[in-house]
């Protein structure tokens, strides 16, 4: 157990290395003792060295991954809220036919036509021209 203690302290260690060096090479910082103090209390914040699932404290490496694991397990696997449903409400189903045609995919005629066929000065994106632009240009 402590080998492979070991070697993830080893792992981390290199891996806080180089977030130094993307960081130092980001910003430009001259590899300064104040920037490797900065990284290394990073580091230490952001480490886990302990949490309590079920009432239990778990230190040791394998017991936080599996507690996290399975705290995230439990609430995302209920559904916390009931699904609102729509009573009696007769809606109509595709048939396999139709549900493969909305799957297909789109062909260059069809995206032609619906361009060409909009009004010019309306545009579902954030850019009114788009439309107007791609008429324009002869695309």
């Amino acid at each position: 157990m402590k080998g492979k203690q070991w070697k993830l302290c080893k792992y981390v260690e290199s891996i806080w290395r180089q977030k130094a060096r993307q960081y130092w090479l980001k910003l430009g910082d001259r590899n300064t003792r104040f920037f490797h103090i900065s990284a290394k209390v990073r580091g230490y914040k952001n480490y886990i060295r302990q949490i309590i699932y079920n009432g239990k404290i778990l230190s040791i490496p394998t017991e936080i991954k599996e507690g996290a694991k399975a705290y995230f397990s439990n609430i995302y696997s209920k559904s916390l809220t009931p699904r609102p449903t729509m009573g009696n409400a007769n809606f109509k189903k595709l048939n396999e036919n139709q549900a493969a045609w909305l799957e297909r995919d789109v062909t260059i005629e069809e995206v032609h036509l619906a361009i060409f066929s909009s009004e010019g000065s309306k545009a579902p994106g954030l850019t009114v021209s788009t439309s107007i632009f791609i008429r324009s240009s002869g695309s």
